[in-house]
């Protein structure tokens, strides 16, 4: 395979720490499918060979009362 390959790692919530303070974000966007839909559309129109979604090691908070029943 020859050339040069680009790929995209998409973790939830992100990297950057204060994303929450840009008026325009949305806290709760990474529980949202449409986000990723969009997210992987951009990535598409850019030319990017692959999008990684990375799972996180627990269900989080809003999921917690699921695991009581």
């Amino acid at each position: 395979m020859t050339g040069f390959h680009l790929s995209l790692s998409l973790l939830t919530p992100g990297h950057f720490r204060h994303a929450w303070r840009l008026p325009h974000a949305d806290p709760l966007a990474h529980l949202d499918v449409d986000h990723f839909t969009r997210l992987a559309k951009a990535a598409e129109d850019a030319r990017i060979d692959a999008v990684f979604l990375g799972d996180g090691p627990a269900l989080g908070v809003l999921r917690a009362p699921v695991l009581t029943r």
